[in-house]
């Protein structure tokens, strides 16, 4: 969004949509026992300006697997009639391997994906933290196979190249695009939850949000077991008790904010 849309309240307006949604996730999650927690600039903003970061335009959420699993169970149970839960299970034209909850009755889409026929509302993203191998080359080895699959999948759904890409990426993606032609979007599907699910159920030290924006995804699993709660938006919300390892993971000095021009 520009300066000016900012100036006229039209971004404040967009996250008190995503605030309500987000208390929607939270109702769901409390009432069904299910963690939930902010994470990425939803957390910088509650650490930091106790709400949203005044110029951002999203909110981002986590779960682990297990809770995921649970959440999905839940949503088709206790959602309101205004939302919906947007998945590649539910949708499977969405090309995300990450979820996001959307109000009906809105829209907001994405360049490379507006012209995707599937549902467009405002959203709010839960991102799913998987356990990962102990072992770092099993671990890395997994992680290129998803990498791969994913970029595949959202290939398959028609999604455009995004503009930061370099253009010798172009040839690549048509030819990706041609050979898909052959394979079956459920097979892709199948082929990435198979391998995010490899240690669901094992005591791994960490894990990694492969849907996340950041290179910097693997936490120690103690990070998602140990919660605490934290104003944002004048509400208490979930969040890692060892926030400022985790952002400063990240970001580096999440505390100060960038210059006005950026």
């Amino acid at each position: 969004m520009d300066y000016n849309e900012i100036e006229s309240g039209r971004l404040r307006q967009l996250q008190l949509v995503e605030i309500e949604i987000m208390k929607e996730i939270f109702r769901i999650c409390k009432k069904n026992n299910i963690n939930c927690f902010l994470i990425y600039g939803t957390l910088i903003g509650a650490i930091r300006h106790k709400g949203m970061i005044p110029w951002d335009d999203e909110i981002d959420l986590g779960m682990s697997r297990n809770d995921y699993e649970k959440f999905i169970i839940a949503a088709k149970q206790d959602f309101s009639d205004a939302y919906i839960l947007q998945n590649y299970h539910t949708e499977p034209q969405c090309g995300l391997i990450f979820a996001k909850v959307r109000k009906k009755g809105t829209l907001m889409n994405e360049k490379y994906s507006a012209h995707i026929k599937m549902s467009q509302g405002i959203w709010v993203d839960i991102f799913i933290l998987d356990n990962i191998s102990d072992d770092l080359n099993k671990r890395k080895k997994e992680k290129l196979k998803i990498k791969l699959l994913k970029n595949l999948y959202i290939i398959k759904c028609g999604y455009k190249m995004p503009e930061y890409m370099s253009n010798w990426w172009l040839p690549i993606y048509l030819l990706a695009k041609l050979l898909l032609i052959f394979v079956p979007k459920q097979k892709l599907i199948d082929s990435l939850d198979h391998v995010l699910t490899l240690h669901k159920d094992e005591e791994t030290l960490y894990v990694d949000c492969y849907g996340g924006a950041s290179i910097k995804n693997v936490i120690p699993r103690s990070y998602i077991e140990n919660l605490i709660d934290i104003e944002f938006e004048d509400n208490l919300y979930s969040c890692f008790k060892e926030y400022d390892s985790y952002l400063r993971g990240i970001y580096g000095d999440y505390m100060t904010p960038p210059p006005v021009e950026e």
